[in-house]
């Protein structure tokens, strides 16, 4: 017990200069990297911390060795010996009757996700298709999606591909599991479940910056985290690996996905990593290592004084004998307090019953306050996460408006007007708030292949770009591809026509 005590207090201690390390730094991936080493850190020391050489610090005491020493140490031994063992005991036994519980339930996650894995259907290359699931989720080195992938358009696919690469690159599921495995060996203490939900939140957050250097669309990813926050709501569901979007953590993933202004961090490497353990790793072991010893000091005992020598008697002449003193009077003696009769005792243990009655009736109320506390504040916490959901739907909704706004500024339009001599012209022209490019590409139904394919710069908005074309009857489709040098949007318009 004394070891588990340690290792508590050492790493409280090993949080907190972790925390003032992580004071400054925005980045989820480098806080997810310091909480991972702490946590491994934990539980090796749990696990072999005795075979650890210690690094005693010496603290200047000093200490007095007197004769006695032997016999007060003799004494303490003895009485220490005699001590009830009973209590370290129970203390141990509830101990491991936890580490067995909680490791029996991660034993079990890990069978179910390994048969949630066999019964997936491959479907490319790391990537499975589960009809158990409803969210996208990383198991391992392997993708698992839903059914309902195959009607996701391109760039929805795109962000989860995306999102849950970056978790395989960055081996989060071994993460998660030396942060279970950490629970599991200090289940009583609070810092090791702080530790596996915040590598949970900081993993998720490292992915989306991750995925956003790959998907630039941020309107488009913070919708896809939307739909996947709704299905998880729909479905009530609660996986055993990192889901894609978690109801308590979504206000603040959207807010840093559409916060332009914020710079993506770059993802922690492996020499970011070697320099991270290098640097961690002797304070690591300072901090598990480090034990306070007495630096003991030796003071100068006394020498024990001889024995004088009885001095000699002396003849001292014979005093008169004293009077008798006076016999002093009888001092009356303190009577015994009456022990009190039969009805008083009845009224005293009546009073205590009646105490001890109150205490308990009080405690039932405030038990009975307690839980009603509880309730009401489990149902404050459901309202106030779907008030933050459907104040993020509303934030994405302004965001989808202000897209289709400058959309409609910087949208093109394309005509073609047939000649009865089977002429073609095409017009292009951008919207007032436009400025960039134009490729136009007309071609045959009947395989006849492309008849144009031009390349044709338009600087001003409000420019027109006129092709003349002669063509045979048939029918055409004319696809005009414009790219807007003023956001960086590109649009297709795609138009058929029949020459006769």
């Amino acid at each position: 017990m004394e070891h588990l005590i340690q290792i508590t207090e050492r790493s409280t201690v090993l949080a907190a200069f972790a925390a003032l390390a992580l004071w400054r730094v925005k980045s989820a991936s480098l806080r997810h990297a310091v909480w991972t080493l702490i946590a491994a850190g934990m539980l090796i020391e749990t696990v072999l911390g005795g075979l650890l050489p210690s690094l005693p610090l010496p603290v200047l005491h000093p200490v007095e060795l007197a004769a006695s020493s032997s016999a007060s140490s003799i004494s303490i031994s003895i009485s220490q010996a005699t001590r009830p063992l009973i209590w370290p005991l129970v203390a141990m036994a509830i101990y491991f009757a936890g580490v067995l519980f909680f490791l029996l339930r991660l034993t079990r996650a890990l069978i179910f996700t390994r048969r949630l894995v066999r019964r997936s259907e491959r479907i490319a290359p790391g990537r499975y298709q589960s009809s158990e699931i409803t969210v996208p989720m990383t198991a391992g080195s392997k993708i698992l999606l839903p059914p309902a992938w195959r009607d996701w358009d391109s760039a929805k696919l795109d962000a989860v591909i995306a999102h849950e690469q970056s978790h395989v690159r960055r081996r989060d599921s071994l993460v998660s599991l030396i942060a279970r495995l950490n629970r599991c060996a200090l289940w009583f203490h609070p810092l090791a479940w702080w530790i596996e939900h915040e590598l949970a939140r900081l993993a998720e957050l490292a992915c989306d910056d991750a995925a956003l250097a790959i998907v630039p669309d941020r309107e488009q990813y913070a919708r896809t985290l939307l739909d996947m926050a709704r299905t998880v709501h729909d479905s009530r569901g609660r996986l055993l690996t990192a889901q894609m979007a978690k109801e308590a953590n979504l206000e603040t993933r959207i807010d840093r996905i559409l916060d332009r202004a914020r710079r993506l961090p770059k993802a922690l490497g492996r020499r970011g990593w070697l320099a991270l353990v290098a640097v961690a790793a002797p304070v690591i072991y300072f901090v598990a290592a480090a034990e306070l010893a007495p630096a003991q000091t030796l003071l100068p005992i006394p020498a024990p004084q001889a024995p004088r020598a009885p001095e000699a008697p002396t003849l001292v002449a014979q005093a008169p004998e004293p009077a008798a003193p006076p016999v002093p009077a009888a001092v009356p003696q303190p009577q015994a307090a009456p022990q009190p009769e039969a009805p008083q005792r009845d009224i005293i243990e009546m009073d205590r019953q009646l105490t001890e009655l109150q205490e308990a009736l009080r405690a039932a109320e405030m038990q009975q306050l307690q839980q009603q506390r509880e309730t009401v504040e489990s149902q404050r916490q459901k309202n106030l996460e779907q008030l933050r959901l459907a104040q993020a739907m509303q934030r994405l909704q302004e965001a989808e408006s202000q897209l289709r706004q400058r959309q409609a500024q910087t949208d093109a339009g394309v005509s073609v007007t047939v000649a009865p001599e089977r002429n073609v012209t095409v017009s292009i022209a951008l919207g007032p708030a436009a400025q960039g490019e134009a490729i136009a590409q007309v071609s045959s139904d009947d395989g006849g292949g492309v008849k144009l394919g031009l390349r044709h710069g338009i600087t001003t908005p409000n420019s027109t770009w006129d092709v003349p074309l002669s063509l045979k009857p048939g029918s055409y489709e004319l696809k005009v591809l414009i790219r807007n040098t003023a956001d960086g949007t590109i649009s297709t318009k795609v138009t058929r026509f029949d020459v006769r």
